[in-house]
Order: structure tokens, then sequence, then C-alpha cells
């Protein structure tokens, strides 16, 4: 009987050997040391934060945690070549846990594909997500490796395989119609069912509809491109002027000169942004109607300080001096203004002095 005690004994201690070191090799005040290192990043103090956790993992080099918060603190502080080797070395270790490992493998194939290694990076986050983690962002990453490696029929397999369970359909919408416009150069008719996939999964789809406006204007069907583009636009109206060059290619080929005008004032004006100003005094001064210009500008003046200075280039153009002195005078006096303003920096509510608090966000130390 006392043979089989001693036998039970001892392989209970070879069973639970690696713990048993673990605990003697781990300091008396590692959970104290580890919570110290926490709290000093937490309070902006990470130059502590990063040596509390060296010293961690100098005296439990079995903490893993602890390893991957310095990558991250040594990235945060730009010593990625630090990062990258203690990653490196993470990654050599056998019997790690699945879930460590993962993210072991993650971060490694982050740093791969920054050096331009995308092979190697893609082998690892092909492992990732064979291994079963539903990891958006190892998944996302593999996805553009396969982009940037031109290796579309993997992108295909993958999307077809994954997408669903992976991504939403706003996030596949994005990477089919990317898909398809690195296709179009190789093969234009699968670019454009991948293009019009994009819109299956979401109809308002900005890519999409983009770049099958930019398919539709190379094959000179203008009316399509035109179509597509102004879909873009219903739902991007800020996006008028990065389009306007193309609606005017497009508009001009089919002879609809002054149509331009008319989708900018309706689009570019939900942004009443300065530029769209600038935009209708250009296109007023090419089509000489500078007068024309003028009404809009002196309708829309007191929305946007810049106006002033446009109406002042309008009247200084038609030789009316004393009307364009008025104007760079009113853009004066509202800067002015502006600057002499006391305004919470936390609610932006203007102050009508100085105060210590600002009583509509309830802030303190409120000052310029």
């Amino acid at each position: 009987m006392s043979l089989l005690i001693i036998f039970i004994i001892f392989v209970l201690f070879v069973a639970f050997y690696s713990f048993i070191i673990n605990l003697i090799k781990k300091p008396k005040d590692f959970p104290l040391l580890f919570t110290e290192s926490l709290i000093a990043y937490v309070a902006g103090k990470k130059e502590e934060a990063i040596k509390k956790m060296e010293e961690l993992v100098k005296t439990n080099s079995e903490f893993i945690e602890g390893y991957l918060y310095l990558i991250d603190w040594y990235q945060e502080k730009g010593e990625t070549e630090k990062a990258k080797k203690i990653n490196e070395l993470l990654s050599l270790r056998r019997n790690l846990p699945k879930d460590k490992e993962r993210v072991i493998f993650k971060k490694l194939a982050h740093f791969l594909a920054k050096d331009g290694r995308y092979f190697k990076a893609i082998s690892l986050l092909e492992e990732i997500i064979k291994s079963g983690g539903k990891d958006k962002d190892s998944a996302s990453l593999l996805f553009t490796l396969y982009l940037k490696t031109e290796n579309y029929p993997q992108a295909i397999e993958f999307l077809n395989k994954h997408g669903k369970d992976l991504f939403d359909k706003k996030q596949l919408a994005i990477f089919y119609a990317e898909l398809g416009n690195r296709l179009l150069p190789k093969d234009k008719k699968e670019a454009k069912e991948y293009l019009e996939k994009s819109l299956k999964y979401e109809e308002n789809s900005f890519y999409g509809l983009l770049y099958l406006g930019n398919y539709y204007e190379k094959e000179k069907e203008y009316e399509k491109a035109i179509s597509y583009w102004l879909k873009l636009l219903r739902d991007h109206p800020q996006e008028i002027s990065f389009l306007k060059d193309k609606l005017a290619n497009a508009l001009f080929s089919l002879g609809r000169y002054e149509e331009l005008l008319n989708i900018y004032k309706e689009f570019g004006s939900k942004t009443k942004e300065k530029e769209y100003y600038l935009e209708i005094l250009e296109f007023y001064e090419k089509m000489e109607n500078l007068n024309e210009a003028i009404n809009v500008l002196e309708k829309d003046k007191d929305k946007v300080p810049e106006i002033y200075l446009l109406l002042a280039k309008g009247y200084l153009t038609l030789k009316d001096f004393e009307r364009a002195n008025k104007s760079l005078n009113s853009y004066i006096e509202i800067i002015r203004r502006e600057k002499d303003k006391i305004n919470c920096p936390y609610c932006q509510k203007e102050l009508k002095d100085f105060t210590a608090i600002c009583f509509e966000c309830w802030q303190w130390n409120v000052k310029r």
C-alpha cells in the first residue's frame, strides 16, 4: 500500500511540476507589480509602466500577457524593433495556449506586413483563420494582402468561404468593390460582376457606386457613369468637388454643358462649405455671367465669412471698387468679432465673460 501511495504522489508531482515551479519562481508581489504597472500606464506614466512590466517578466518569464503588453507599449514609444524582437521570440515558444498563440501570430503578421514580407504574413494569417479564430482584424489584413500581392483567386475563394461569417454587409460591399476595381485591368467582365455584387450587399456603397461610375466612364457609357455618380452624391454631397471633373468630362462628352452647374448647385449647396461658393464663382466666371455669381454670394454671405472675400474678388473683377472695399471691411469685422469671443472649450458655448465654470456643460477651469 505504501508503494502505491508513493507512486500516486510521484505521478501527481510530475503532472503538476510546471505549475509548482511557476509558483516558486513567481514573486510574492506579482499581483501588486502587475497592478502597479497598469495603473502607471493609465495615469500616463508610460516609462514607469514599462519598467515595472519588464521587471515582472524578468522574474516570471512564463507570464505571456506581460510580454504582449510590452509589445504594444514599445510600439507606442516608437521602439518598433524592440517590440518586434519580443514578438518573434514569443512565436518560437511551444505549448502556448491557443488564444495566446493566435494573438502572438496576429501581432507578428502585422510586423511582417509592414516589413514587406507579405507571403510570410499571409501564411501566419491563414493559420489563424484555419484554427477557428473569428478574428476580423486578421481576416481583413489577410484579404488586404491577397489584393496587395495580386493573388485574386485566393481573395475570391476567401470571401466566398469566410466572408459572410466574418464581416457585415457594409464591409463586404467595400471588399467586393475593391476586388472588382483591382480586377478591371485583367478581366473587365469579372470585375464588373464584383462591382455589381458590392451593391447587392449595400445598395448605396460609396466605393461600389464610385467604381461602377468609373467603369462606365472608361467604356464611354457616360449616361450610366453619371447615374452612378449622382446616386453616390445623394448620400455623400460633400464629394461634389472630387467628382466635379469627372461629371464635367462626361457631361461635356454628351454636349450637356450647363447641366454641371445645376448638379453642383443641387448637391454642393447641401454642404454649405466655402469651397462650394468658390466653385460657383468660378463656374459663372467661365460662363461670363459674373453678376449671377454675385447674386448667389450676396444671398448667402452671412453663412460663411469667406464669402465676403469671394464677393470682393467678384466686385474687383467688375471694377466696382466701392463694393469690393465694403465686402473686405465686412470680412475683417467678422474675423475681429470671432477673435474676441470667449467660448467654452468643452461644449463651445459662447461665454459672456471670463469664468471658472461653464453652466452649460458643468465643466471647470474654463479659459481661452
